[in-house]
């Protein structure tokens, strides 16, 4: 039998809210996670907070177009035919570089001031929406702003360099990095190494079933493209992120890391 963490309430099977305070819908011991018991406390924080968690949800979708839409200079500014009209010299190969070098780094800067940080913003309401009703002042994440750009920053870094070696690496990285953008908004002080090296502990005999849970939405993705992505903006999307939100906040209860 299971009991809620907070006032000692006897849980239900697959429960995620505490019938006696309504919070804190985690038992206090357990034994190791499942993907329905995760999706269940997920999607009760979904319902219970609906249009919110949809808002959150399309920043956090709206902010992954952002670093290409801001982006000012295009690679597609020099086409095809052009290029074939031009003389092959070291000058055009030079002016070619200098378009891929300030393209890159103005679409890397956007994304790191701007894009990450909204979807820091987004994620962070979903995690406090775990345990409350959480209102649009939970969007408000960003301090300290240049810290949290750098460690965030770090962490894709890192992520892209595994990629670079093969792709299963930086899959494997990714996995072990999930955390930290909720542990940045817990400890919003905390250096980019601690961050990472907690997530990577976190993630620790984890990482394959996080595989699976999100394999196991596969299914709605799949209703998005069918749906032109409305399935996923009002449902898919928050239903999603308040699902990896409620993950957290069950491994760290596990490892005894609250």
């Amino acid at each position: 039998m299971k009991y809620c963490s907070n006032c000692g309430a006897e849980l239900m099977p697959g429960s995620s809210v505490c019938p006696r305070c309504g919070q804190a819908a985690f038992p206090a011991f357990q034994e190791h996670w499942t993907i329905h018991e995760v999706k269940a406390a997920g999607h009760s924080a979904f319902k219970r907070n609906y249009w919110n968690s949809v808002l959150a949800g399309v920043i956090f979708s709206g902010s992954a177009a952002i670093a290409s839409q801001l982006n000012p200079i295009r690679l597609h500014i020099v086409d095809k035919e052009s290029v074939e009209n031009l003389e092959v010299n070291i000058i055009v190969i030079l002016l070619f570089a200098l378009v891929v070098l300030v393209s890159t780094a103005v679409t890397v800067a956007v994304d790191a001031f701007g894009a990450e940080m909204l979807r820091h913003a987004s994620m962070n309401f979903m995690r406090v929406n775990q345990s409350r009703n959480a209102g649009l002042d939970s969007l408000s994440a960003f301090s300290p702003y240049l810290h949290k750009v750098h460690v965030l920053f770090m962490k894709n870094l890192f992520i892209f360099l595994w990629s670079c070696l093969l792709i299963i690496p930086g899959i494997i990285k990714s996995y072990e990095y999930r955390m930290v953008h909720y542990i940045l908004q817990e400890h919003p002080e905390i250096t980019w190494q601690d961050a990472l090296q907690r997530s990577g502990e976190m993630m620790d005999g984890n990482k394959m079933q996080a595989f699976l849970l999100d394999l196991s939405f596969i299914g709605w993705a799949l209703l998005t493209l069918i749906t032109c992505t409305i399935a996923g903006l009002f449902y898919m999307m928050p239903y999603k992120m308040n699902t990896d939100a409620a993950l957290y906040e069950w491994i760290k209860r596990e490892k005894g890391m609250c």
